[in-house]
């Protein structure tokens, strides 16, 4: 706080003087206090101006922000970050940087970490021994399922000489399938813990699989549509799990509508007006709703019925560009991936089966 004009000392001086000119007969007491007034004034007005001087302290809000960015650059630089103390401001608690080891991330939009691992009623049914298995295999169903919505876009395509709403709708079953695959089963965290074999197998066929949806889903604002593709297929796969038998608070059906939502966001906000104002729109409170939770298995059902009509509207333009040859060599592709992928799962699964058997045939010989 400043002090006054003059400072503290001019102040006890003029003081002093209007005191003597109303007590003229004060004499050596006032003459003490004089001093002792002098004196006090002379420190404050030093505190005062060392106060001056002093840099005003730091908002906490701006400090932690700078701190955090801080950490960034250090991290971008290669080196490792200081982690700050949390600070809370206006209630909130501000987390510290946390230091990032130089790994290399894979590209693409922000997602969900992988959720916790519990038992699951839907997953057993589906043949997982345990919670640490990996679905490798699953791709033999995803992969069916691309060439047999294939078959049916083309046909209906064939049929009606142009790919009319029949064959949309079967297009765009196909392009959630690969969607599917890449979103839970073979993730960069699944595939890093797979076996070396397994590994083989993904990188073989990976890129096969990634460009036939490429194929697929060919025409304008791709990605953005991809991404509501994506977001559909979450919400379809979390009312699997739901209806299979697992709460709607189990990790995979928590894991899934969170995902949903990332990839709903990517898709509202990638690329502003590359989608119908109509369609922007219902993207938007479809987004709101995900997020603001589905209380229910039937909002998690009418959610994924809501996400898979938007699609077919969002994907018909570029899906009715397409012609019937078109479609059918794609189904042939998917047809030729799946073929190969599993001829590859039985020639792996070829030297276990035949352990297994020897080992039931020492187990039933007689004792030497």
């Amino acid at each position: 706080m400043p002090g006054p004009e003059g400072g503290f000392a001019s102040l006890a001086s003029t003081g002093h003087s209007a005191v003597r000119r109303f007590f003229p007969g004060g004499g050596r007491v006032l003459d003490v206090l004089f001093g002792l007034g002098t004196l006090a004034g002379v420190v404050m007005d030093i505190t005062a101006q060392r106060r001056a001087a002093a840099p005003p302290p730091p908002d906490s809000t701006n400090e932690v922000l700078a701190e955090f960015w801080r950490g960034k650059v250090q991290e971008l630089a290669g080196a490792s970050a200081p982690a700050a103390p949390s600070v809370t401001v206006h209630n909130v608690t501000v987390a510290a940087a946390v230091p990032v080891q130089a790994e290399a991330i894979e590209p693409g939009p922000f997602v969900p970490a992988e959720p916790a691992r519990a038992p699951s009623r839907y997953l057993m049914e589906e043949g997982a021994a345990n919670l640490d298995e990996d679905c490798f295999s699953c791709a033999t169903a995803h992969l069916a399922g691309v060439e047999g919505g294939l078959l049916r876009a083309a046909a209906e395509a064939e049929r009606a000489g142009a790919c009319g709403p029949e064959c949309q709708k079967w297009l765009n079953f196909a392009v959630q399938e690969p969607a599917a695959l890449w979103a839970r089963d073979w993730t960069p965290e699944r595939y890093r813990r797979s076996p070396e074999a397994e590994r083989s197998v993904i990188d073989r066929f990976g890129p096969r699989i990634a460009e036939l949806q490429r194929d697929m889903m060919a025409g304008p604002a791709a990605d953005q549509r991809q991404a509501l593709v994506n977001g559909t297929v979450m919400l379809k796969e979390a009312v699997r799990f739901a209806e299979g038998g697992d709460s709607l608070d189990h990790p995979e059906v928590v894991w899934r509508q969170q995902r949903a939502e990332a990839d709903l966001v990517a898709a509202e906000r990638l690329r502003v007006g590359a989608l119908a104002p109509d369609a922007s729109q219902d993207l938007r409170h479809l987004r709101q709703d995900v997020g603001n939770g589905l209380g229910s298995t039937a909002d998690l059902i009418h959610a994924g019925n809501r996400g898979d009509s938007l699609a077919e509207r969002v994907n018909g333009p570029a899906f009715a560009a397409m012609t019937p040859e078109q479609i059918r060599t794609l189904a042939g592709r998917a047809h030729q991936i799946k073929a190969d992928f599993t001829a590859q799962r039985r020639a792996m699964a070829a030297p276990a089966q035949e352990s297994i058997a020897a080992a039931i045939r020492a187990a039933g010989s007689p004792a030497a």
